[in-house]
């Protein structure tokens, strides 16, 4: 989609913003590839790689429109490594290499990027606890393939002998999915908010990668918190620079995690992420500062167990609410909100079950809403809808918070009254006839608002929901073809 601003910007304009868009992706992928090689345990392996968090974050956001400025930043980055590690090779061997490099890193994070931003782009934050199952395991298969065939190019292309070639697939693999899972997202986000200032045409549903619930809490709080888990967080990398030889001093950095649920859970998402973003950032900066490389695995371990449980976090509350509209949808009528036939007779049949067993009176009412049909083919179905509506908050009205009321056909509805014998159960009929006669609109259009009903009470001890019904049926019709806007109740059965 294409915004009104993006149209009616001049073509020399919107060719220029897009040139700047493609030199800031080259200028913050290859600052994040700086800070990458800052961060180096061993030759080609950091503790984290954050220039998978560009590359991800530019194809979600814009597409491959984005891989003109990536397969240039992964060329000049190859050409910085080549020359840091003075591998000296010859120019046009460099240039392959980069090339091949490119290739793999962009055709991996660019396909798990476009299954998103197609998932994003048609259905937006509806699908969001599968968007983040996909970007979770589709970013690890992401950075498998890179760590892989990344290695196989850079092997093949000179730059590490084979002995080492096997020695850091795993350590690349991991670095990749550290970053990419403490700022991959944020960066996109970033990414949005600077198309929307360029007036670039982007995905416009990324804001849904951190907008996951309505916020719960704000300020003070989430800072003190925030405060927390870098503190905590310091605190411990410090100590394991202080006893290096005490290996179990290291696991103590995984309570972090405990605090970082604790905010997933009671603060807005995006103060979760930023949080998993400061996180990540202080262990690099930590590591670097204090010279902890040899603990790479268990802080970069500790990096992606925090962002994992993190998104896991987020998901599950959307989750739970799309649980909640399933089980809406499955025993609720959508247009009225009455249960639904099916879930409404398992209900009046447990509850009948009961009175049976406590020996307490109970009662079924059919209802049938009059000159429906006349309403629909002189005002239409939008006022028939409407009436149906108006009919089902008038009987919630009367029946109460406990009321049971259902929609068992297109304008006949089925209410079960325990405790309730057939006079009181005939009442209630009148009350609700009378609240739903009162919704007349003022303007007086259509026909007057009346209904028919029939009632049938408990009878024998062994009659079962279907004979309860059948029963209330029949008094329905009976009152319908005595003039209809009137109750009627059924006897009991005989003994027979």
């Amino acid at each position: 989609m294409v915004n009104s601003s993006t149209r009616s910007a001049p073509p020399a304009a919107g060719g220029a913003r897009f040139l700047l868009l493609q030199a800031l992706l080259v200028a913050a992928w290859l600052l994040a590839f700086e800070s990458a090689r800052l961060l180096e345990y061993a030759p080609h392996a950091s503790l984290w790689f954050p220039p998978v968090a560009v590359t991800f974050a530019g194809f979600l956001v814009f597409g491959w429109r984005a891989l003109p400025a990536l397969v240039l930043a992964c060329v000049l980055g190859t050409l910085r490594a080549d020359a840091s590690y003075e591998i000296d090779q010859a120019l046009l061997l460099q240039l392959l290499n980069g090339f091949g490099f490119a290739g793999v890193h962009c055709l991996a994070y660019g396909l798990v990027a476009a299954l998103m931003r197609r998932r994003l782009a048609h259905r937006g934050a509806v699908t969001m606890p599968r968007t983040i199952t996909l970007f979770l395991f589709g970013g690890l298969a992401a950075a498998m393939i890179s760590a892989i065939g990344g290695t196989i190019v850079i092997w093949l292309g000179g730059m590490i002998p084979t002995p080492d070639a096997r020695l850091i697939i795993v350590p690349w693999l991991i670095g990749d999915y550290a970053a990419l899972l403490g700022l991959g997202p944020l960066v996109a986000v970033a990414l949005r908010a600077l198309a929307l200032r360029l007036r670039i045409d982007s995905l416009e549903h990324v804001p849904a990668l951190v907008v996951l619930t309505p916020a719960q809490a704000r300020g003070r709080r989430a800072l003190g918190k925030l405060a927390g888990l870098l503190a905590l967080t310091a605190l411990v990398m410090g100590a394991i620079a202080a006893m290096p030889d005490y290996p179990p001093i290291q696991f103590l950095l995984f309570f972090a995690l405990l605090l970082q649920l604790w905010i997933v859970h009671t603060e807005d998402p995006s103060e979760s992420l930023l949080s998993l973003a400061a996180f990540s950032l202080l262990v690099v900066a930590l590591a670097a500062l204090l010279k902890l490389g040899e603990f790479a695995f268990t802080l970069q371990f500790a990096v992606i167990a925090l962002g994992a449980s993190t998104y896991f976090g987020l998901a599950l509350p959307m989750l739970y609410a799309d649980n909640a509209r399933l089980r809406q949808l499955l025993t609720h009528d959508t247009l009225t909100g009455a249960l639904s036939r099916r879930f409404f007779e398992e209900l009046a049949a447990d509850q009948l079950a009961q009175a049976r067993a406590l020996g307490r009176p109970a009662s079924l009412l059919m209802m049938d809403l009059d000159h429906l049909k006349t309403v629909n083919d002189s005002l239409g179905h939008a006022a028939g809808d409407a009436l149906l509506v108006d009919f089902v908050v008038a009987c919630r009205r009367e029946l109460g918070a406990g009321g049971v009321v259902g929609r068992l056909g297109g304008d006949e509805f089925g209410a079960f009254l325990a405790d309730a014998d057939s006079a009181t159960a005939l009442q209630v009929a009148e009350r609700i006839a009378a609240a739903f006669a009162a919704t007349m609109p003022s303007d007086g259009i259509g026909p007057a608002r009346s209904l028919s009903a029939g009632v049938a009470s408990r009878g024998a001890d062994g009659e079962d929901y279907a004979s309860l019904l059948a029963r209330a049926d029949a008094a329905l019709y009976a009152a319908k073809r005595g003039g209809r806007n009137r109750a009627q109740a059924a006897g009991l059965p005989s003994a027979a």
